[in-house]
């Protein structure tokens, strides 16, 4: 492994202990392409050695790939953080106050749909907001192209979604 590619998984590892939330996979290419540390397949290869490494862990459901810090993730990044210069680190930390609450929104937007077992699909929408379920819905699609476009549109139109049904309740 060269030195770069030790780096930048160790910028990895430090992108996932800042957050206080998991990263998307876009969210970390975010950091590397927009900074100039690496291209988005170098970016691929780093996540998915750091996975067999057992530094991160991903979950993939939800249409989207999420990644986090494991504890042998964290010990080595306290081994080798020397390895991020200080630059590196006033990067790192004008991308989160940038970006840091646009992000947590992004990931706190889950769709995904599985087979309903007497046909069809369901699709499990919700919203978290610090540790605390803001909404939960389940609905029933009869196709899997309906259930598809559910879930791309709870993330653009979940607050309409919430206002109608808490006016609705309201009444």
């Amino acid at each position: 492994m060269s030195d770069l590619d030790l780096t930048n998984k160790i910028i990895v590892l430090e992108l996932l202990s800042r957050a206080d939330f998991m990263l998307s996979n876009a969210q970390i290419c975010d950091f590397f392409v927009s900074s100039g540390y690496a291209e988005y397949f170098t970016v691929q290869t780093l996540l998915n050695e750091l996975k067999e490494s057992d530094m991160i862990l991903v979950d993939s459901s939800n249409n989207m790939t999420l990644y986090s810090l494991t504890d042998e993730g964290a010990a080595t990044l306290k081994l080798f953080l020397d390895r991020i210069t200080s630059a590196i680190k006033d990067d790192i930390e004008a991308f989160f106050t940038e970006n840091q609450l646009a992000m947590k929104k992004h990931n706190s937007i889950k769709a995904d749909y599985y087979p309903a077992t007497g046909g069809g699909y369901l699709i499990h929408c919700r919203v978290t907001e610090d540790d605390m379920t803001v909404i939960d819905l389940t609905l029933h699609a009869g196709s899997e192209e309906l259930a598809e476009s559910i879930c791309t549109n709870w993330r653009v139109r979940y607050d309409d979604v919430y206002a109608s049904l808490i006016e609705i309740l309201l009444r």
